[in-house]
C-alpha cells in the first residue's frame, strides 16, 4: 500500500539519505542536474535546515521510501527538489507531493513555486505542466514556475448582539 505524502522529521534525514542513494547516475542527473557521488548526497540530506525547509516523504507498507520532496523556502519564493524510486512511477507519487509542497508553501506565504530539471526531464516538465507550472527553458535546464495565490485573512462575520 502506498501512503499519503507526510512530514519527514530530523530522525529520518538516513532514510532520505538512503532514499537518494538508490539513484543511479542518471537519474541523480536527472534531479541534480550533476551525477553528484554518494558522499555529497548524504551531506546534501544531512545539510537540510528542517527549521527552514520542510521535507516529504511517500512510503510503500509504511516502511520503504518511495518517493521524498524537499521544499525549500526562500523570503519570497520555494523551491521543490522531488524524487520518486524508478519503480514506483507513473502512479501518481510525484503529483502527491507537488500538491502536498504547494500546500505547504502557501502557509508559509511565499509568492511563487519553482523547481528546475533538466531539459530532458519530460516527466518532471509533464508534472510541472499539470500543476499549471509555466516552464522556461535555459539550454540544459528548465525552471518551472507557479505563482502562488495570496493568503487571504479569514474573516468571520460579528456575532449577533444579546440584549
Amino acid at each position: 500500500m502506498i501512503h499519503a505524502p507526510r512530514l519527514l522529521g530530523a530522525d529520518e534525514r538516513e532514510t532520505y539519505a538512503r532514499h537518494l542513494l538508490a539513484l543511479d547516475p542518471h537519474d541523480r542527473h536527472l534531479r541534480f542536474g550533476a551525477g553528484l557521488s554518494d558522499c555529497t548526497l548524504r551531506a546534501y540530506a544531512s545539510g537540510i535546515d528542517l527549521e527552514r525547509d520542510a521535507l516529504f516523504g511517500v512510503f510503500y507498507e509504511g516502511v520503504t521510501l518511495i518517493g521524498a520532496a524537499h521544499l525549500a523556502r526562500a523570503p519570497s519564493h520555494a523551491e521543490i527538489g522531488l524524487t520518486v524510486a524508478p519503480d514506483f512511477r507513473r502512479r501518481g507519487i510525484g503529483s502527491a507531493l507537488v500538491a502536498t509542497c504547494c500546500r505547504h508553501a502557501r502557509t508559509w506565504g511565499v509568492r511563487s513555486i519553482f523547481m528546475r530539471c533538466a531539459a530532458e526531464n519530460t516527466a518532471m516538465r509533464n508534472l510541472a505542466r499539470a500543476h499549471g507550472m509555466r516552464l522556461i527553458v535555459d539550454g540544459p535546464e528548465v525552471d518551472a514556475f507557479l505563482a502562488m495565490p495570496e493568503r487571504r485573512a479569514i474573516v468571520r462575520p460579528a456575532a449577533p448582539a444579546h440584549h
